[in-house]
């Protein structure tokens, strides 16, 4: 069975000046692995963290966090 799993990026609101997570890319391990290398080809100064927990939780609504 594949595995789900969604990558965020910190993306900057030219209109409000909010910072807020996006999703850019969700779906099969595999498929979200393949779009952070392609990223990872011109972004050398990414950051990957992986978060694996049962009931889906990734925090980046928590304080500190999200703003």
């Amino acid at each position: 069975m594949a595995r789900r799993a969604v990558a965020y990026q910190r993306s900057f609101d030219l209109m409000t000046g909010a910072r807020k997570w996006m999703e850019p890319v969700a779906g099969e391990e595999r498929d979200v692995d393949a779009a952070i290398a392609k990223q990872r080809g011109f972004d050398p100064d990414l950051w990957v963290v992986e978060v694996e927990d049962r009931q889906g939780r990734h925090l980046l609504d928590e304080p500190g966090l999200a703003d």
